[in-house]
């Protein structure tokens, strides 16, 4: 009955589940805040301390494969077989790494295969899609061929409309058969050289920074006293 959500990773949901493990926790009950609880970014001792803290009541760890830095010494796979060592899912939030690092999502990138993954409007060049996907084993649980319990349901009242189906159908078949990839990867090396090259011409190295991978760059800003400051942002 517990969800297990990476901290240093800023969003996954608008449900309550998250929410209520944010500041924005308001009206949410205190029972369900507490179903969620936090663990840290390579840090596999912070993961082995929520499954002996909580035996038997984790369901699922979610995840961004990667932020700003990449995953250190096999940390996303450590965390993969801490997670069904304890009979709980490991679940990727792709929503900005999918279809940037790699054509199979960062997943491809380091080679680990999570039992859930949400993907989002990357998928469809930034018309409005998502998709959850994962193993058909957990999968089939929402779904209508069989005779089980259905444990999940995904319905939608914008279901019928199909233009964002069609231009995912195509913005992946350009992805397989052009560098999509690469071609972030340069744009986005050329991006951040010329805006560290300006930092470094207006004397800002103290005040502003890069960080993040070329498809995923992340701007800093520091106020006079070396603090992060949104304001300054």
């Amino acid at each position: 009955d517990m969800v297990g959500i990476c901290v240093d990773h800023p969003f996954f949901s608008v449900d309550d589940w998250f929410i209520g493990a944010s500041a924005m926790n308001a009206g949410i009950p205190q029972a369900v805040q507490d179903l969620t609880v936090p663990f840290r970014y390579n840090d596999v001792a912070s993961v082995q301390a929520l499954f002996d803290q909580y035996p038997g009541r984790i369901a699922c760890l979610i995840m961004e494969p990667e932020k700003y830095s990449p995953p250190e010494d096999g940390f996303l796979h450590k965390v993969q077989q801490l997670c069904h060592a304890n009979g709980a899912l490991f679940i990727f939030d792709e929503i900005i790494t999918g279809f940037r690092h790699d054509l199979h999502g960062a997943q491809g990138k380091y080679g680990v295969v999570p039992d859930l993954s949400t993907f989002g409007k990357a998928l469809g060049n930034g018309f409005s899609i998502a998709a959850l996907v994962g193993k058909r084993e957990f999968m089939d649980l929402g779904g209508l061929y069989h005779d089980k319990e259905r444990v999940f349901l995904l319905s939608t009242t914008y279901g019928a409309e199909t233009h964002c189906l069609a231009a995912a159908l195509e913005t992946m078949r350009i992805y397989r058969e052009e560098d999509v990839v690469g071609y972030l990867a340069y744009q986005g090396t050329r991006l951040a050289d010329g805006i560290r090259g300006a930092i470094d011409a207006h004397g800002l190295n103290e005040y502003v920074d890069v960080v993040g991978f070329p498809c995923n760059l992340v701007y800093g800003t520091r106020d006079a006293e070396g603090k992060p400051s949104q304001w300054f942002r």
